[in-house]
């Protein structure tokens, strides 16, 4: 028995040493793996004795067959513009570039992502959007799939990208933000089409991850201690130059510590000091914020940097080729000024480690630093409830009634449009995501709405979307974000919520494809998940995201159709499928058809791929305008597009602004008996009975209210159908562009007895010949002025036939390949005739004689840019002001802008405005002439200035301390002088960097006065000091003008940064009796500091001075008093011979306000100007100081208005202006 106990006790004392055994070594943790590394390299775009460094050590580095690394190219990836056209005789070089980059990672496991700087977008260039696709093509043309570009299509992402189930990698181009010039915006078919789109889906992002860890990525980082942080050291205070050349070691200094002061203090938009860039920063990690664990990381600054800001790291690694100065900053854990890449390290414990590592010129890399980031504890996941329990299968509710409870006074200003209609009752079906079996892809969006993209099981996407819309998108720039949100908010009142339900039986009749869409209730449904914010308890369309009429599964979008036709003359559009879908919107007012608004079907037919077009988001269907301030808002020269449905169409061509480029890159084959056929089609398809089975489609309750109404104007629409849509062709066949494909194209054109011209287009065959035609169309000289011939890639022949003239201007515009250009004999149209192409390729010509021939060896000679077309504008022009010299003053005028080939921002420009006093009844008329590219690249700019009929100027005599005796009751009457000064430049002006001209040219002046008219006034005692200048005689002079003008003011409007400098050089020989001369140099600058995007302060500095030579008369002096340059003091108080002034403003924006007809800001100003004139035998040591305050204020950013004191020595004068842009 004791034994059997002794082994029970033996036993159990093995168990419990097994057991602790076991739970000893339970609690020794594994050793954390590597779930996923990332390595960043930034700006490696040029290589280094024929070598890519930097990708050659990181290919070593990296094991080919780790799947678990990423690897990611932080842009700048090709120095110093980017990628250019294949034609450009370095393009063999840049590829180079890109090819050993990229090609040591062409056998890895590891994916690599090549993400866009500002130095591919053409170093923020004009053609930066071009440069970027075709990086992104010559990336997609290794066929690697490995390596990818992104975001594609110049578009800004955010690219979300699931790593595994713990990590997120997110890319996004932040040069799309900062690019100046033409990038994707809200016609494109990006995701995100606007700043707005892009933070929404990076809030979305953050959302969906907020569980797991993410690397954000893209080229310009979010913190940084390198140049564009603003670092500078001694040697660029000393030697400026070296910024731009390496041995420039000129000392400048004093002077020389004006760039970097500038720049290290305000940035340009490339530096993270700059409003733009920290605004973007700022709006990023806000977006950001819902994620705990975001690792940034960017490259833009040619260093290697780990920014610790408490638990927050941002990486730089920008030292892919090229090394700059970098301090160690205040949050620095690490910089380095030495080539290399940053390799970011997570294990499966959740922490991450961050390694540099620096690379010598034969490409050998060394660990540098290496450290462990704190740990970021992730919350937990908690499940989703519905806050309210919508168990019914339907509801009835009004969508919108806050839109009727307005009074009338406000339905007269901004309209009675549909608000009784968003405010009925109406029965809809509740939307249950789950129970219709889909599930949520992502968030869309759009001009005006908010949109989910859903799945079913099959695979079918649909399109869940709001009714109820956010319109500041559709908005100018000018008013987004300024006017109030009630009254914008309200104007969607104006659209027809329930239009999009008539739609189908009118498409169907007429065989346009269609959705079907269905208007529901979304209740707090928790699958709704991250989006139940934004959806629960809303109205939506339910519909299919890609109806087809012939059963295709794929469709594309419009940017891919354009890529389609541009790779081969065997893909055709439906032409008469678009015009009659084009027509059908026209008939149902809907204006907002940009391109993303279409998706496109394919047919095959033998060889050739018809691609036709299918018309999504109806939303806008029987838009109305009416009250005052939308009439006024939908004039030819605002928004003519939101002119509204009516029984009549007031402006055709206006109304079809939002598809501008759509319908010149689809519209254009198609002849005007053609356009009758398909419109004679519609308005016999569309029969009354059609059109009132189409409107009873609206709930019964909205019929009753507004289907009659809507009815009558369809039918009236339809019957005059035929007229709107022949002016609509008339405006679309002013000017045709026709663009060829990448094979080989025949353009032959014939011209005609009467002046008509025949255009053919042929494939051309391997053996030269003529193949079949896939473009044909005769276009008639009264209606047609200009077809533009691009053959693009391929070798083209441009072939003309016939005999004798036509007023039509034909331009040619050759290829990248060999071209061809034939003219024949009988063809006597030189100056219609203009071919463009290569210098430097084998392209044959013909006879100069026969075409005028541009010729450059510049592969932009050869570009197609569909989306340069502009409407000619017609503005009205106002100014108005008030002072104690003029009284009140007020100004009115016009301004026309026409457009025209390759001629940015326009062809021609005209400004006159007539300026009237009503104190003085003086007169002032002023015209301004702008050709762009007149000569060359040079500019031709016209002046007109006259101060006439009956001008009055001050007038006080020569001197620095002139006298201004007041006696009297009107003492200012005895300086007022009488005459008309007449000024007219004309000047060649030539454009550097696109901010800096020079210009030079003639200038003329007339002066005249009136004896008479100046009885009793001072210049009678000026005229008896000094006969010689003959004051009562007329005067003419002529001569030359020469300056420099320098602009990066943020607007001309009201600028708040930027530098306005404007220097000249002239000088003028009397032409009549007296023959005397003189000569003025003349220099004005004015610089406004801010230091935030919307900043309310801003300091404004502006001085200047004039020096004068020769022999000038009295209105020939340099002046100084008044608003312009000595405020305080009378308008031209001072006349000398020289002249200096120095003014200092500060505004402060105090608050904004919200008005009953429209928002706005007041701020302060305060101001102090100094100032003074030098004149011969006058010794004068007075300065004059003039200073004071008032408040500004901006109604919608549409208007200015200053109102101002200044004091001096001479009294107290008010000064009022008023300035409005439109």
């Amino acid at each position: 028995m004791l034994l059997v106990k002794h082994n029970i006790v033996r036993q159990a004392a093995v168990l419990c040493l097994l057991a602790f055994s076991f739970i000893a070594s339970a609690q020794v943790s594994p050793e954390p793996f590597i779930t996923h590394r990332f390595v960043l390299i930034g700006d490696a775009g040029r290589l280094l004795n024929g070598r890519s460094i930097v990708p050659e050590a990181v290919a070593r580095h990296i094991n080919q067959t780790d799947s678990t690394a990423t690897i990611l190219f932080l842009g700048d990836n090709v120095y110093e513009k980017g990628l250019p056209d294949k034609e450009d005789n370095n393009y063999e070089a840049y590829t180079e570039v890109l090819s050993k980059q990229l090609l040591p990672f062409d056998s890895h496991a590891a994916n690599v992502y090549i993400l866009p700087g500002n130095h591919d977008w053409q170093k923020s260039g004009p053609e930066g959007w071009e440069r970027i696709k075709r990086q992104a093509a010559w990336v997609d043309s290794l066929h690697k799939s490995n390596i990818i570009f992104m975001p594609k299509e110049g578009c800004p992402g955010p690219e979300e990208i699931t790593i595994n189930d713990s990590i997120t990698l997110v890319i996004l181009d932040t040069q799309w933000w900062l690019h100046p010039f033409d990038k994707p915006g809200i016609d494109s078919d990006c995701a995100c089409k606007t700043e707005e789109d892009v933070i929404n889906a990076l809030k979305n992002i953050a959302y969906r991850n907020r569980n797991k860890r993410i690397i954000f990525t893209s080229h310009q980082p979010m913190r940084s201690y390198g140049i564009h942080g603003g670092y500078y050291t001694l040697k660029q205070h000393m030697f400026p130059f070296t910024e731009m050349a390496d041995n420039a070691y000129i000392p400048l200094p004093v002077l020389g510590s004006l760039y970097p002061l500038v720049r290290g203090t305000f940035g340009n938009i490339q530096d993270l000091k700059h409003p733009e860039y920290r605004s973007m920063v700022s709006r990023i990690e806000e977006a950001m914020s819902a994620a705990p664990d975001v690792i940034y990381a960017g490259g833009h600054d040619h260093s290697l940097q780990l920014i610790q800001e408490g638990t927050q790291s941002y990486i730089v690694s920008g030292s892919g080729i090229n090394r700059e100065r970098v301090k160690k900053g205040k949050n620095a854990s690490y910089v380095s000024d030495q080539r290399g890449f940053v390799e970011l390290v997570y294990r499966s414990d959740g922490s991450e480690q961050v390694v540099i590592y620096e690379v010598d010129e034969q490409a050998n890399y060394r660990i540098a630093y290496d450290t462990v980031l704190p740990m970021k504890p992730l919350p937990k996941e908690i499940p989703l409830t519905a806050e309210t329990d919508i168990q019914q299968d339907s509801i009835t509710v009004a969508i919108a009634p806050e839109y009727d409870h307005v009074n009338n006074a406000h339905r007269f200003w901004f309209g009675e449009n549909y608000r009784k209609i968003w405010a009925t009752p109406v029965t809809l079906t509740v939307f249950y995501i789950e129970k219709e079996g889909l599930q949520i892809l992502q968030q869309g969006g759009g001009q005006q709405t908010k949109s989910l993209r859903m799945v079913d099981a099959a695979g079918k996407e649909w399109v869940l979307r709001t009714v109820q819309k956010d319109p500041a998108k559709a908005l100018p720039e000018n008013l987004r974000g300024t006017v109030a949100k009630n009254i914008v908010q309200d104007q969607i009142s104006a659209a027809q919520p329930y239009a999009p339900l008539t739609v189908p039986i009118l498409a169907e009749a007429l065989g346009v494809p269609h959705a079907n869409p269905q208007i529901v209730f979304v209740p707090n449904d928790p699958a709704l998940g991250m989006y139940r914010a934004e959806f629960a308890n809303s109205i939506c369309i339910f519909e299919e995201r890609q109806p087809t009429s012939n059963g295709a599964v794929r469709t594309y979008n419009t940017t891919k159709v354009l890529e389609k036709l541009q790779e081969d003359n065997d893909n055709l559009i439906d032409e008469k499928a678009v015009l009659t879908a084009r027509m059908l919107d026209l008939l149902i007012g809907d204006w907002d058809r940009h391109e993303d608004q279409w998706r496109w079907q394919k047919t095959i037919d033998g060889k050739r791929s018809v691609y036709a077009p299918i018309p999504r988001d109806r939303d806008q269907t029987y838009f109305v305008n009416s009250g005052i301030l939308p009439y006024i808002a939908s004039r030819k020269w605002a928004m003519p597009k939101i002119q509204g449905f009516d029984e009549k169409i007031r402006d055709v061509n206006g109304f079809m602004f939002n598809a501008r480029y759509f319908d010149r890159f689809f519209l254009h084959e198609l002849n005007d008996t053609e356009w009758i056929k398909v419109l004679k089609h519609l308005q016999t398809t569309l029969t009354d009975s059609i059109v009132t089975e189409a409107v009873h489609q609206l709930p019964d309750s909205v019929y009753a209210q507004c289907g009659d109404q809507i009815r009558d104007n369809l039918i009236a629409r339809r019957n005059a159908l035929l007229k709107n849509g022949l002016k609509f062709y008339a405006f679309l066949a002013q000017t045709v562009e026709i663009p060829g494909s990448d094979k080989n194209d025949f353009f032959e054109l014939t011209y005609q007895n009467k002046g008509d011209i025949r255009l053919k287009v042929y494939k051309i065959k391997k053996d030269g010949s003529k193949g079949n035609v896939f473009y044909e169309r005769t276009f008639n000289k009264k209606v047609t002025k200009e077809i533009r011939l691009y053959g693009r890639g391929g070798e083209d022949v441009f072939e003309v036939t016939g005999k004798g003239r036509s007023p039509i201007k034909v331009r040619m515009v050759g290829g990248s390949e060999k071209d061809s250009f034939n003219i024949n004999a009988a063809v006597h149209s030189r100056k219609n005739l203009i071919i463009y192409d290569r210098s430097d390729k084998e392209n044959e010509f013909p006879k100069c004689s026969k075409a005028i021939i541009h010729k450059s060896t510049h592969p932009e000679i050869n570009e197609y840019n569909g989306r340069t077309f502009k409407y000619n504008q017609l503005l009205p022009q106002a100014a108005g002001g008030y002072n104690f010299d003029d009284g009140i003053w007020l100004g009115a005028g016009i301004q026309y802008t026409k457009h025209g080939f390759r001629k940015e921002p326009y062809a021609q420009r005209h400004r006159l405005l007539l300026g009237h006093a009503l104190a003085t009844k003086a007169t002032n008329v002023k015209y301004s002439g702008h050709f762009v590219k007149f000569i060359g690249n040079n500019d031709l700019k016209i002046n007109f200035d006259a101060r006439a009929p009956d001008n009055v100027s001050n007038f006080f005599g020569i001197g620095n301390e002139t006298e201004f005796v007041k006696n009297g009751d009107n003492p200012i009457t005895y300086y007022r002088t009488r005459y008309n000064l007449i000024t007219a430049q004309i000047k060649l002006e030539h454009t550097f960097a696109r901010t800096f001209k020079v210009y030079g040219g003639l200038i003329g002046q007339y002066y005249s006065t009136d004896s008479t008219e100046n009885i009793g006034r001072y210049i009678n005692v000026y005229d008896s000091s000094n006969p010689e200048e003959n004051v009562f005689t007329k005067k003419i002079f002529a001569g030359l003008i020469g300056g420099f003008q320098l602009d990066t003011r943020n607007s001309e409007f009201m600028p708040i940064r930027g530098v306005y400098w404007n220097t000249f050089l002239t000088g003028m020989q009397q032409l009549d009796e007296s023959n005397q001369n003189f000569g003025r140099f003349e220099t004005d600058m004015t610089v406004y500091t801010s230091f935030n995007k919307d900043p309310r302060f801003v300091l404004i500095n502006h001085f200047g001075g004039g020096l004068n030579a020769g022999d000038p008369y009295f209105f020939q002096m340099c002046y100084l008093g008044g608003s312009t340059n000595l405020r305080g003091y009378r308008n031209y108080r001072f006349a000398g011979n020289n002249k200096f002034f120095y003014n200092i403003e500060m505004r402060l924006k105090l608050f904004d306000f919200t008005s009953y007809l429209f928002p706005g800001s007041i701020g302060l100003i305060a101001f102090n100007d100094l100032g003074r004139v030098w004149s011969d035998g006058e010794s004068s040591s007075l300065w004059h100081d003039g200073y004071g305050g008032g408040f500004y204020i901006v109604p919608a950013k549409m208007l200015v208005v200053n109102m101002t004191l200044g004091f001096s020595k001479e009294g107290v004068l008010p000064y009022i202006s008023l300035g409005v842009k439109l």
